[in-house]
């Protein structure tokens, strides 16, 4: 079953008066799944955060003995109510097709928020942080891939291969230019790093619900105000 994955094992909810509904829901076992929520709880407990009536639970005069459900009217979502044991019940507050989608469309946000900012350590984290760093990563990747290279040119043509001496005047002459790279200077620009950095730092910023909430309120209230402007021009 796949958890909504702004889920809590407990709600987060900051209740506004202490001693409410709202902060007896919030003490209350809460899971948050894309197509409903589950509380957890006894009987007095559910009733007290305003979750369920007296009669709703199984057991109750006209409800099942272990399970029970309450179809959606008016406002009221669809409730199911089983038995765990004695003494607790598990409530599923079932999400309207609305709000399931709503769920889905900030899980998939969500996720994608996630997995820029992994991109972002991923791509931050492996740039070279000094000249020598620079040298030895790229001396290592150079020869990694003259390994292939030499590989690739000997193995592929199924006997076909250049002259022997040729061949081996080339590898001679790429090695020793790999490792005179080894011991050369470097150097270093600082906006190139710089325009990097914040075009990586760009992309998570706009993966994230939040930028893009801000985004569109920015280009709603740019609108808004182009068209008055507008309008007074033509006063």
């Amino acid at each position: 079953m796949a958890k909504s994955n702004s889920s809590n094992s407990r709600t987060n909810d900051t209740p506004s008066n202490p001693g409410s509904a709202d902060e007896l829901r919030a003490r209350l076992f809460h899971e948050r799944y894309w197509w409903f929520d589950k509380y957890r709880g006894t009987k007095d407990e559910l009733i007290a955060a305003g979750l369920l009536r007296d009669g709703m639970f199984p057991g109750d005069p006209g409800m099942g003995k272990t399970m029970t459900t309450h179809k959606a009217r008016n406002t009221e979502p669809r409730l199911q109510v089983s038995r765990q044991n004695k003494r607790i019940f598990v409530l599923r507050v079932i999400c309207d097709d609305a709000e399931r989608e709503r769920r889905r469309d900030a899980d998939a946000a969500q996720e994608a928020a996630e997995a820029a900012r992994a991109q972002e350590r991923v791509e931050l984290d492996g740039l070279p942080v000094s000249s020598d760093d620079f040298r030895k990563r790229a001396v290592h990747f150079l020869r990694g891939m003259h390994a292939i290279e030499v590989k690739w040119v000997t193995k592929f043509a199924k006997g076909y291969r250049f002259n022997r001496a040729a061949f081996d005047e080339y590898e001679e002459t790429i090695t020793e230019a790999i490792e005179e790279l080894a011991s050369a200077p470097v150097c270093f620009n600082r906006d190139e790093r710089a325009a990097f950095v914040a075009e990586i730092k760009q992309q998570t910023a706009q993966a994230d619900p939040g930028y893009q909430s801000m985004l569109a309120t920015i280009v709603a209230g740019a609108a808004s105000a182009e068209a008055t402007d507008c309008a007074r021009g033509e006063a």
